[in-house]
């Protein structure tokens, strides 16, 4: 199973990520923190990291379009929009 996991490099993304990695999944984790992701990297070793601002359209294209298939996505991700001031 291919899974993609955005908000990958923290909390419940992260956990996510360990729960299907143990399972054998190939795990495309995601997240806008190299340092995390890098973290990631060293303690689950099939992961495949991909550092982008998923507030970004064009750098998401960018940085999926090497990927020819995805099993299941899961969002864990949070936007944040600060009020008018």
């Amino acid at each position: 199973m291919v899974v993609l996991v955005t908000g990958a490099g923290r909390g419940i993304g992260r956990a996510i990520v360990g729960k299907l990695h143990a399972q054998g999944a190939i795990v495309y984790a995601l997240s806008k923190n190299p340092d995390n992701l890098k973290k990631l990297k060293e303690e689950f070793s099939n992961v495949i990291p991909i550092c982008v601002d998923l507030a970004n359209t064009e750098a998401i294209k960018t940085a999926l379009e090497p990927i020819e298939t995805v099993d299941c996505v899961i969002t864990t991700l949070e936007f944040y929009e600060p009020p008018n001031s």
